[in-house]
């Protein structure tokens, strides 16, 4: 909760059988996020919980650190749904960089506890990858039900719905202090192929796959610079079958917040 983010917990003996007892220190100046109370809430879903707003709003974080965040809640009624959250940083492509599934309160008070109309603040720490691109990211919710398997709605003001995610955050991620190595970053194909006079392709996790007509390919890629270029330069994915061009698509190296000039 919000002593983990924002304490040092003590790790002393526990003399209370049956019962965890922890300590904590807080440190000099320490000040707890106090919950949004103005402005309208920033997601209804489904009439059941409502997404009342972040702290931090907007935050910056270097690649390879986490994201922390403070998500405020509200349950609009009892609920009998112990409902999840899918907390996912997505680039402006809408490509999911980095998640996680967990209680939005924490795993150990479930929504199916919460008094109606009260805030609940759920802590979170999301991993951002260490070769995540520079550039400006939001921190986006997803409430679903494990035992009914489907998410719940977004609706906006005239009650319809507008998707079933909402941004929480903004999150504006920086370079790293240190380049992570290939080795670390865990694809399975070092390739360290130049394609230019100033950029190599690196490594990637694309191999050979059986695909059905509409589906999606994803997979990822590494770039690396090897000289200081004035040009943006971008790369063109084409899919080809029989000779036949399927599909054919140019796109930025990284994001269109990071081209290969900075």
């Amino acid at each position: 909760g919000l002593l983990d983010a924002q304490a040092e917990r003590l790790h002393e003996p526990n003399i209370y059988w049956g019962i965890e007892l922890r300590h904590y220190r807080l440190p000099p100046g320490v000040r707890f996020a106090a919950p949004p109370t103005t402005g309208e809430p920033a997601a209804n879903f489904a009439n059941r919980l409502t997404l009342l707003g972040a702290s931090p709003a907007s935050l910056q974080v270097a690649a390879g650190d986490d994201v922390k965040v403070t998500i405020y809640w509200r349950a609009q009624q009892a609920l009998e749904d112990d409902y999840w959250l899918s907390l996912r940083l997505v680039d402006p492509t809408g490509h999911v960089v980095s998640a996680l599934n967990d209680r939005p309160a924490g795993y150990g008070f479930p929504t199916t506890r919460w008094p109606p109309q009260t805030t609940i603040p759920g802590v979170f720490r999301l991993t951002t990858p260490p070769a995540t691109a520079p550039g400006d990211y939001t921190l986006q919710a997803l409430v679903f039900s494990p035992t009914r398997g489907h998410s719940l709605d977004v609706l906006d003001a005239r009650g319809a719905p507008a998707g079933v995610s909402a941004v929480a955050a903004a999150v504006r991620v920086l370079p790293p202090a240190q380049p992570p190595t290939l080795e670390s970053l865990g694809l399975p194909r070092l390739l360290r192929l130049p394609m230019s006079a100033a950029i190599e392709l690196a490594a990637t996790d694309l191999s050979d796959q059986t695909v059905r007509q509409g589906d999606t390919v994803t997979f990822a890629v590494v770039w690396r610079s090897t000289a200081r270029s004035n040009r943006d330069e971008t790369v063109r994915l084409r899919l080809t079958a029989g000779g036949l061009t399927l599909a054919d698509a140019v796109v930025p190296l990284a994001t269109t917040g990071y081209p290969t000039s900075q």
